[in-house]
């Protein structure tokens, strides 16, 4: 981790010989029952096949946060069916 405060958090993210970067996350917005953040990448590639795994990165962006949303939702819900 590169530094943290109460609604943001910042970590570097390294592929050896592939890619290095910062990933910025930070609360945008929150409710009772919800958080909306904004996560930022700034990421570079240290070679070719990074050049390639970042177009890839990029090409699946918008599934990937669908995934990590669903994934989210579903670890919640059987949280709170638990009672925790």
């Amino acid at each position: 981790m590169v530094d943290h405060e109460p609604t943001r958090v910042r970590y570097t993210r390294v592929t050896p010989e592939v890619q290095a970067g910062m990933v910025t996350v930070a609360v945008v917005g929150s409710a009772e029952h919800s958080t909306t953040v904004e996560v930022t990448y700034d990421l570079a590639a240290l070679s070719p096949s990074g050049a390639d795994a970042l177009d890839r990165f990029t090409e699946g962006y918008d599934a990937e946060i669908r995934g990590w949303q669903t994934a989210i939702v579903q670890a919640l819900g059987t949280r709170e069916s638990r009672g925790a």
